[in-house]
């Protein structure tokens, strides 16, 4: 399938770095790209969701005021009907990408999509991507992405600022590359100014039917901020919610060739899953049950890493809570083979990590 490239203003901050195994800076070792954007395909599919009461409600600020403003009186548009009528999750929104050409927009319908899954179907959600065009031509939503084109330069400059001056990739990208030698990845990560329930790693595979290759890319929202009024700035935070929102979207990421090369021996343990202590989550599948507390697992060890023991604990403590039951056990032998300063990479530690895991009793149900 051919690559879509979205049309995208002068917005997106790029920088680079190089760094070694234990994430200090060195010359001439490979880098790591890092793209802050606020995409408009995004942007106008967040705000369809939230105007047609699909989308959480987003935290006080000018930008939610302005959106408010200028795309309200749009609420009962007919374009708005089948979004009214369909199955959404926030991360809809990565949708978004599916668009080019802004403003007159493109469209490319992939072959395969993880939402023509869901119970409205291929051609309701196509439906809606179409709509989505008509949407963004009649309340002139290009004009009003312009608009805001200096909000959306200072939230992706200043958020790619932050995490380049804490490291924040780097932490994780080594924690999987311990090993020396190793290409970096791409890394994307698409700020949504009205989100305000988390963030999202996006599989191209299950998006467009595209391999992903080495590319890390996500979605997320501001941090909770201090100063949330009406006419309060969006400021995209390096602090340690985000920082770990970070970690954990990226490590779903790096984990896919560790999943697939052990496809075989995770489904031999289905036995250990916990359905109904994560119905509450939305992981109805084993898959998706032992990747989370794989993801989970791994940003606790890198939390103790970076912010020491009692961060560490809190976080096994609270993924625990949420139904994360081998989040410790996994933790914790990571955290043995490589306090000794082992060059180990993760993927190396996988069958150890499925070995332990065997040893476990069935789950509750």
């Amino acid at each position: 399938m051919k690559k879509l490239s979205t049309l995208i203003l002068a917005v997106s901050i790029f920088f680079s770095f190089s760094y070694t195994a234990n994430g200090q800076p060195t010359p001439g070792s490979s880098e790591i790209s890092i793209k802050t954007v606020v995409d408009p395909g995004l942007e106008l599919i967040t705000i369809m969701m939230w105007l047609s009461g699909k989308y959480p409600m987003p935290m006080d600020s000018q930008y939610k005021s302005d959106v408010w403003r200028h795309f309200s009186k749009y609420k009962q548009h007919p374009a708005l009907d089948r979004m009214k009528k369909a199955e959404m999750y926030p991360n809809f929104t990565e949708m978004g990408l599916l668009f080019s050409g802004f403003p007159d927009i493109k469209l490319e319908v992939p072959e395969k999509n993880s939402w023509y899954e869901k119970k409205d179907g291929k051609e309701h959600i196509v439906g809606i991507l179409n709509d989505a065009r008509v949407f963004a031509r009649v309340t002139n939503f290009w004009t009003f992405y312009q608009k805001h084109s200096a909000d959306y330069a200072r939230m992706s400059g200043d958020f790619a600022a932050e995490l380049n001056k804490k490291e924040v990739l780097p932490a994780i990208d080594s924690f999987f590359r311990n090993a020396p030698g190793g290409e970096r990845p791409e890394v994307t990560i698409y700020l949504e100014p009205l989100n305000n329930w988390g963030a999202h790693a996006i599989d191209f595979m299950r998006l467009r039917n595209e391999p992903n290759g080495d590319r890390v890319t996500f979605q997320i929202g501001p941090a909770e901020q201090d100063l949330q009024l009406p006419d309060a700035p969006v400021i995209f935070q390096a602090n340690s919610l985000t920082i770990q929102n970070v970690w954990h979207e990226a490590s779903h990421v790096y984990l896919r060739k560790a999943l697939a090369e052990n496809k075989t021996r995770i489904a031999a343990l289905e036995r250990l899953f916990n359905a109904s202590a994560l119905a509450s989550q939305n992981i109805k599948t084993w898959d998706y049950a032992i990747e989370e507390n794989l993801v989970r697992a791994i940003v606790a060890v890198v939390t103790k890493q970076k912010f020491g023991e009692d961060a560490y604990k809190r976080e096994i403590a609270g993924q625990t809570q949420r139904g994360f039951i081998y989040t410790a056990d996994i933790a914790k032998l990571i955290v043995e083979k490589t306090s000794a300063g082992n060059s180990t990479a993760f993927t190396d530690l996988m069958p150890e990590i499925l070995t332990m895991l065997e040893t476990k009793p069935d789950a509750k149900k």
